[in-house]
């Protein structure tokens, strides 16, 4: 997986490798991978939704649209999730802390840099607001499954000590939450409050079409952008302003950049694709489905102490396909089991092309990290399958993530 480049290329931009610059060696160095599979690193020099360009020895330019992955060299240490996050519709999620809710609208500050201008976001965007999220990794992942598969025709409260409370949300001032029912508007106390699951049927996500962008953050948060432009000059601070899908424009410095992903170019992420088939075969009794974009236990997709926005969660004894039509060069992805998983967890998986085995991991552990998978070509492939069998204990809980998995699109 990691993280790929920027959106909405300009095909008739060229790309280019120009000679040395004077970036200074001590800047932050990131990785571009394109869609030949090539990888160059060096200082960001520039990065916006047609072209993502390094400096350093020999600088480099590559459209948007023929980029794979941006990511930050090396990756930043991890760091344990804020207990309060804004989980939006589309699948994103930010690492923000409520100020206040009004006219519709939810203003909240980042949770690690509340120095920084608030965010505005529209309730109608908005799936759920945590603010307690649990630091058991398993009563974390019981919680945000709760809060992003369920279906609510009102606004939920869910209390600290256990309790509900359903109404209309009206507003949030001074640390206190107004929820409006039919006896009249209550008010509760934020910090009684674990989280707000947002009425389902009031949803309304302004439509994406074109190319986009996930962009990662060192906080842990990830976002969908349509439009994407570093600003600002090297000695006072770039930035990173990006327009994100949910509606609104903001700015980050781009030292808090993990790296971005691009979605609709060359690189195509396979959990954006229908599944052909999907078989499971319990060990026992218990049935598994195939998750899209998080975990099989429910919460975000982690390995290694990460969470990652984009892939698949199975479970051993799983298997599902994809039809390719011919129109794809190549499969890349990482394979790790779940940091929810047990201890004893382990499993094996493989790639199938045209139900012929193109690769097979060794046997996969809980001890063992993330497993970065070789460039897989696929050479007009029509059916691509991922497979996760049984490891050597039986089923002990094998939670495995694909993380992102992605195809490379015919040029």
């Amino acid at each position: 997986m990691l993280f790929a480049t920027a959106v909405l290329a300009c095909l008739n931009v060229p790309e280019s490798i120009t000679k040395a610059d004077e970036t200074p060696a001590s800047a932050t160095q990131f990785v571009l991978q394109d869609a030949s599979g090539q990888t160059f690193q060096g200082p960001l020099n520039s990065l916006s939704s047609e072209t993502i360009t390094l400096g350093g020895p020999m600088a480099v330019s590559r459209l948007a649209s023929q980029s794979v992955q941006l990511q930050m060299a090396p990756q930043p240490e991890p760091r344990p999730l804020s207990r309060t996050a804004v989980l939006l519709a589309n699948g994103d999620q930010l690492q923000l802390r409520p100020a206040s809710i009004q006219d519709g609208r939810l203003s909240a500050v980042w949770a690690a840099a509340p120095e920084r201008p608030a965010v505005e976001i529209p309730l109608e965007t908005i799936r759920a607001i945590v603010l307690d999220l649990p630091r058991d990794p398993g009563a974390a992942a019981t919680l945000l499954s709760g809060l992003l598969d369920r279906e609510h025709s009102a606004d939920v409260l869910l209390l600290s000590n256990g309790d509900q409370l359903r109404g209309e949300l009206d507003s949030l001032k001074d640390g206190k939450l107004t929820l409006g029912g039919a006896a009249g508007p209550a008010e509760v106390p934020l910090k009684g409050v674990r989280a707000v699951a947002l009425s389902t049927e009031l949803i309304s996500f302004p439509p994406v079409t074109g190319r986009t962008a996930l962009v990662s953050l060192d906080d842990g948060s990830w976002v969908t952008a349509t439009s994407l432009q570093t600003i600002g000059e090297a000695n006072t601070g770039k930035s990173l302003q990006i327009q994100a899908a949910f509606g609104a424009t903001f700015t980050v410095p781009l030292s808090s950049l993990a790296g971005v992903r691009l979605q609709g170019g060359r690189a195509v992420p396979l959990s954006s694709l229908p599944v052909h088939k999907y078989v499971f075969t319990p060990f026992l009794s218990r049935e598994w489905p195939l998750v899209t974009d998080r975990a099989v236990s429910g919460g975000f997709l982690a390995a290694g102490r990460r969470v990652f926005p984009r892939g698949l969660g199975m479970h051993s004894g799983a298997r599902a396909t994809w039809q390719l039509d011919g129109a794809y060069t190549a499969f890349e992805a990482t394979v790790a089991i779940d940091d929810t998983a047990p201890a004893q967890a382990s499993a094996r998986v493989r790639v199938l092309i045209d139900g012929r085995e193109a690769w097979a991991s060794p046997e996969l552990t809980a001890q063992a990290g993330p497993l970065h998978l070789p460039r897989i070509p696929l050479n007009g492939a029509k059916e691509l399958t991922l497979t996760v069998d049984y490891g050597r204990s039986g089923d002990m809980g094998d939670r495995i993530n694909w993380i992102d998995p992605v195809l490379i699109r015919q040029n």
